[in-house]
């Protein structure tokens, strides 16, 4: 395959799984440390939980710490320019964090620590779009989803840890909107 049949689109189905094919290759380690790389910002939320009334929680330092993409899972089509990716049963692990709890009702709790956590079952799909031109190729990505299928979120050991895990348990559906 030339660079005048890549760019008049002429591929033939065997040029287009070779090129599938080097791409898993590369996607596959650039994604895990793109991933790992991720700032993540800090958060502090307002809400109301069931039997605790209001509640505030934040948490900050986040950082991902592994970031698993079972090759396998992996598929890419290509359309036109563009290059249609999605990543399934994405696995990963979060370093430990700082977090807090300040409840406003009776008996008023409140404490902070560190949790860590870990995510399963996520689906990350793009949309990459390639440009070449005499200055070279450019790939960009114009559209991305992340779908985190489960999120477990530990407290680590102190003397409320469990009352934690559970309001954690609580509250879990809002952090994965942030992650």
């Amino acid at each position: 395959m030339d660079l005048q049949q890549f760019l008049s689109g002429n591929l033939s189905d065997e040029d287009i799984e070779s090129l599938l094919g080097q791409m898993k290759t590369h996607i596959i380690p650039m994604l895990t440390e793109e991933a790992q790389k991720l700032d993540i910002p800090d958060s502090e939320e307002q809400i109301e939980v069931p039997k605790f009334g209001t509640v505030d929680f934040g948490f900050s330092a986040i950082q991902i710490d592994s970031f698993n993409i079972p090759e396998e899972s992996l598929t890419l089509k290509m359309q036109g320019n563009s290059i249609h990716l999605e990543c399934q049963k994405i696995s990963g692990s979060i370093r430990s964090f700082d977090w807090f709890f300040r409840q406003h009702s009776f008996p008023k709790l409140k404490d902070k620590g560190q949790a860590t956590a870990s995510i399963s079952n996520t689906t990350v799909s793009l949309v990459l779009q390639l440009t070449i031109s005499i200055r070279g190729t450019q790939l960009e990505v114009s559209n991305s989803v992340v779908k985190i299928g489960n999120l477990d979120v530990k407290v680590k050991k102190n003397a409320k840890s469990l009352v934690y895990n559970l309001v954690i348990s609580l509250v879990v559906r809002l952090l994965k909107t942030k992650l």
